[in-house]
């Protein structure tokens, strides 16, 4: 992701942004000017105020590709109170530290600026930013080119072969999503897939002032549509396991969309799909065992369960429903088993050996014809 093309306040600022409140002399030894005890502040930029906002979000989106304003370090902030009277200055060396020292500032508080702010452009002719109004509009230009980049990089993580697995973020109550996936992405829509039921669902990326949103949107009427179908806070990040996008509602509560491109790392359906052996259409051979873990998590007890979701159950796979409930005719899995139809159904028997109680889960084998 690139930025290419800015208008000219915003290509003078691409290349500096200058605060003009310190200078290095010869010795390279910073020798910053005096700022005054007692400010107008009107003079100053309060916390509260949407240049502040843009500030730290300019300060935020540091990554190479993604930065059209750059400050240019290190400079002096230097912090006010309510009534404009000093209270400390900071010697600011990296996007790192300006941030931090810029969330830091309480609600009531300003940080001073220095005019003008001035840049020699391409053609030779001066551009000066004379104001903290112009400088909030050209700002203003420029994030509005960031987030087209951001909403459009999004939209390309979220178009790619992959998978979204909903994790929860720091919950100590067992979360009724987790483990749920969205996935299969075509043409603005993707599925979304719960304890083995898919539904078709829709994503769109946009901005409410400085902050990134994702709204979700699932066809379908029941309570996955109460909780999913809303504006969700984003923000794409990376994690050790990858890239993610951390989202949240209106009432705090927090979640992980972990990108996941390995198939056999999540679980979506109880369908499961494998080659047809050489010279036998219709036939493929299934390793029954390998598809436990998935048929594990889709199958978990719900949070509202008297069961321990720590249990570990046992399985076994029938041909037949009555056989999986009286556990008659159970099929050997030591080795690959071959279908008999395809599609086929086949039934496997959950038993809780706590409570010596069952349930009995349907999943479907096909054999499909692979290059």
């Amino acid at each position: 992701m690139k930025l290419t093309t800015f208008n000219t306040n915003v290509a003078a600022l691409l290349c500096f942004f200058l605060m003009v409140s310190c200078a290095v002399d010869r010795d390279d030894n910073l020798a910053i000017d005096p700022f005054p005890e007692i400010a107008n502040t009107d003079d100053l930029i309060a916390e509260s105020s949407e240049l502040f906002s843009m500030m730290e979000t300019v300060a935020t989106l540091t990554e190479e590709e993604l930065v059209c304003v750059k400050f240019i370090y290190p400079f002096t902030l230097v912090e006010y109170d309510a009534e404009g009277n000093r209270l400390d200055e900071t010697l600011v060396q990296s996007d790192i530290q300006l941030l931090r020292v810029l969330t830091e500032i309480p609600e009531t508080h300003y940080i001073n600026l220095s005019f003008p702010i001035t840049a020699l452009l391409e053609d030779g002719t001066e551009f000066v930013v004379d104001s903290k109004e112009a400088l909030q509009e050209s700002l203003s230009e420029c994030i509005g080119e960031l987030q087209d980049i951001i909403i459009g990089g999004c939209q390309d993580f979220a178009e790619e072969p992959c998978a979204w697995v909903v994790m929860a973020a720091d919950e100590t109550e067992p979360f009724l999503y987790e483990n749920s996936v969205f996935s299969d992405y075509e043409s603005g829509q993707n599925r979304y897939y719960y304890r083995g039921e898919v539904t078709f669902s829709s994503w769109v990326f946009y901005f409410i002032e400085d902050k990134l949103h994702l709204n979700i949107a699932l066809e379908d009427e029941s309570e996955l549509a109460d909780f999913w179908n809303r504006d969700w806070e984003a923000l794409l990040s990376t994690s050790p396991d990858g890239v993610r996008f951390v989202i949240n509602d209106t009432d705090g509560n927090i979640y992980y969309l972990q990108q996941v491109c390995d198939e056999d790392a999540y679980c979506d359906t109880l369908i499961y799909t494998e080659c047809e052996l050489p010279g036998q259409p219709n036939i493929a051979e299934f390793d029954l065992e390998s598809y436990v873990p998935c048929i594990d998590i889709i199958t978990a007890p719900l949070p509202s369960d008297t069961e321990d979701p720590e249990t570990d159950f046992e399985y076994s796979f029938h041909e037949s429903m009555e056989d999986a409930d009286t556990n008659s005719n159970a099929i050997d899995t030591s080795g690959p088993y071959q279908n008999s139809m395809n599609p086929q159904t086949l039934y496997v028997r959950k038993l809780n050996p706590e409570t010596d109680e069952h349930s009995v889960v349907e999943i479907t084998i096909i054999a499909e014809t692979c290059e």
